[in-house]
């Protein structure tokens, strides 16, 4: 089974994309559980990872924003129609731009099919609990996902992609020779994508037959 994990962002559009063997987290009990499940699997690869601009235009208009998210996707098509379940950002109504275009791509992905679920932004903490504070500002959320995700690759057994996979692998960690990138919004797509695994195990979803019926909004909890 694929998901694909989306942090939404004018300038900075992340993607993470890993495989996962539904038998890994079908015997998870917990949201912390299925991620640390799937770290420890030889089986898990992380197959695509990157963070990209939609446009530079600071004034782009909703309608061009979505224009530019949807050739995105249909541009790299080939990486995304492998996911059996798409995973996007929920975003808050005073951000509109935002807001339609996270809903044009959950609807993109549903007419092809696909089930998408529709996450708080805090959400992706579900799994690693204890790495935020209640009220976390900004800046300590953009820290903790750094660190969180970090952590997490630290004791991944499974294998990464070349490719931009391997390049943000690298970033996350500080490999050496490493481009700079922008990690935090990478971090938010590989820790959304982590934390939802419980959920589509808890929902019976893990069978990838049954990924197709639904497209889920997920209360926040």
């Amino acid at each position: 089974m694929r998901i694909a994990s989306f942090d939404l962002g004018r300038k900075n559009f992340a993607v993470f994309i890993m495989h996962v063997e539904p038998g890994e987290i079908a015997r998870a009990r917990s949201y912390k559980d299925a991620a640390a499940l799937v770290a420890a699997s030889t089986e898990t690869q992380i197959v695509h990872w990157e963070n990209c601009a939609l446009t530079q235009d600071k004034d782009v208009s909703i309608d061009q924003l979505i224009v530019c998210m949807s050739e995105h996707v249909r541009a790299n098509w080939a990486i995304f129609e492998s996911a059996s379940c798409v995973v996007i950002e929920q975003q808050l109504l005073r951000n509109p731009a935002m807001k339609c275009t996270a809903h044009a791509l959950q609807a993109l992905f549903a007419f092809h099919g696909k089930q998408t679920l529709l996450l708080p932004a805090k959400s992706k903490f579900r799994a690693f609990p204890g790495a935020i504070e209640a009220g976390a500002r900004s800046a300590e959320l953009k820290r903790a996902s750094v660190r969180t995700m970090r952590d997490w690759i630290m004791g991944y057994q499974g294998h990464v992609a070349p490719g931009s996979a391997t390049k943000a692998v690298d970033a996350i960690t500080g490999a050496a020779g490493t481009e700079p990138q922008k990690l935090d919004d990478l971090c938010d797509a590989g820790l959304q994508a982590l934390s939802a695994l419980y959920y589509i195990c808890r929902s019976g979803d893990q069978d990838t037959s049954n990924l197709a019926s639904a497209n889920t909004h997920v209360p926040a909890t």
